[in-house]
């Protein structure tokens, strides 16, 4: 009945008549802010009553959570929350209710409206009630509300994924819609340096990876609209993103790193050439290439000097110590063409023949065989079956060390599993009339 009449007064009734009644109501109190009495008028009642109902509900849906005999028994109280929160959305987001939302933005910015007994409620609906969470969370952010604890307390990993699968999704669910909705709200407030320095620093791979989503996209283009806030974003990469190696992780990162401003060219080339450039992958360090000489024509054509020459320095060297780069004629030359306007003398040899390709070597040793099983475990779309097979052929010790390697999938342990416990359970069986498996030798 409530939230019936709710949706009947945002949507058939204006701001003012619905604040003209509330007037007539008579319900106007004072209370003391700082150190004068003040008037709390229409709009602030409204407010107060759509986050009070919402704090209340919560709190009653968390308690019947929270309890073992009573946990299933309700589907009233979820309900009745989600459209209470699409209401609040609703005057907060729609402009019809302007002043509401005005107000109530006011009222969370100056701490006059406690919220944390909604988040701590929220939170513990996280395995239960994601999208309640979320939608709680879409909430947060059209008021401005940055509070950290909270959403660190968000975007954390569940401490044990083994012991539930479902809400350990749920989780995830959480984690990836909060960090969605964070970025959303990072679009328009990049000055808040604290939330901005603890997003990128702890979530940098997880933005990436969800760079495909255009609240992430948008926020990380935006922050090279400022170049310390771009420095910090190219920094974050540099040392804290996993899993380059990957071909679309690598591509998802040249896609945020285009827009950099001119000031972080030089940092932004010593990344390409600390962690991209080496790519196994030649359609990657290809396409890496290409950025990376397109930002030099920049630098080239600019009449002030965009890179230090320390930076220089550190990119001619880095690239000299791969052999395939010294193939990239266009990347050496202008090297050489920067080197000139620095006074430094860049000898790099450019072959304009083909990109060499690594192959098996004529007499295949253990040693390459080792690395082809790294290779192959450390793929993010590592084949099961073949990488089983392969780990078969290795002493334990040799095991042990692909599977500890950073960048292993270990998801191949459930296919060198299963073969064994079939073995096991018809060992008898394959013993008196099987076949023995055919064995492919590991070379010396």
């Amino acid at each position: 009945m409530l939230s019936a009449l709710l949706r009947v007064l945002v949507t058939h009734v204006r701001e003012e008549v619905l604040l003209a009644r509330v007037d007539d109501l008579g319900l106007a109190t004072t209370e003391l802010y700082g150190n004068r009495q003040r008037t709390v008028n229409a709009q602030e009642i409204v407010v107060r009553f759509l986050l009070s109902s919402v704090e209340l509900l919560v709190g009653q849906l968390a308690s019947v959570v929270a309890s073992p005999v009573m946990s299933g028994t309700t589907t009233l109280l979820p309900q009745l929350i989600a459209q209470l929160l699409q209401i609040t959305i609703y005057i907060v987001q729609s402009g019809s209710f302007g002043e509401c939302a005005r107000c109530a933005m006011w009222l969370v910015s100056e701490g006059l409206f406690d919220l944390t007994p909604a988040n701590q409620a929220f939170l513990t609906l996280a395995t239960v009630h994601p999208v309640l969470l979320l939608c709680w969370c879409n909430l947060l952010t059209l008021l401005n509300y940055s509070q950290l604890d909270f959403w660190r307390a968000l975007a954390q990993p569940p401490r044990d994924p083994s012991r539930d699968s479902g809400g350990c999704l749920a989780l995830d669910l959480v984690r990836k819609g909060s960090l969605i909705l964070l970025c959303d709200y990072m679009c328009e407030n990049t000055s808040d340096g604290e939330l901005l320095a603890w997003l990128l620093t702890s979530h940098i791979t997880e933005l990436v990876a969800l760079s495909a989503e255009p609240p992430v996209f948008d926020m990380l283009d935006a922050l090279h609209r400022n170049p310390s806030a771009s420095g910090l974003l190219i920094q974050a990469i540099a040392a804290r993103c996993r899993h380059l190696d990957q071909p679309l992780m690598a591509q998802r990162v040249l896609r945020c790193l285009e827009g950099a401003p001119a000031g972080q060219y030089g940092p932004l080339l010593l990344l390409l050439s600390r962690r991209l450039m080496m790519s196994h992958h030649l359609a990657v360090a290809d396409e890496v290439v290409r950025l990376a000489c397109r930002k030099l024509e920049i630098v080239l054509a600019a009449e002030d000097r965009m890179i230090s020459e320390e930076d220089f320095n550190e990119l001619v060297d880095n690239i000299s110590k791969e052999p395939t780069l010294m193939c990239q004629s266009k990347l050496v030359s202008l090297l050489t063409r920067l080197g000139r306007t620095f006074g430094v003398a860049v000898e790099l040899r450019a072959d304009g023949g083909p990109r060499p390709v690594a192959g098996p070597p004529a007499v295949a040793g253990r040693a390459w065989f080792l690395d082809l099983v790294r290779d192959t475990c450390g793929w993010s779309a590592a084949p099961g079956r073949e990488c089983a097979r392969l780990l078969a052929r290795l002493d334990r010790d040799e095991v042990e060390a692909v599977l500890l390697a950073p960048g292993t999938d270990l998801a191949v342990l459930s296919h060198c599993f299963t073969p064994g416990l079939g073995k096991a359970e018809g060992g008898s069986d394959s013993g008196a009339g099987g076949s023995e498996p055919t064995q492919v030798a590991c070379p010396p």
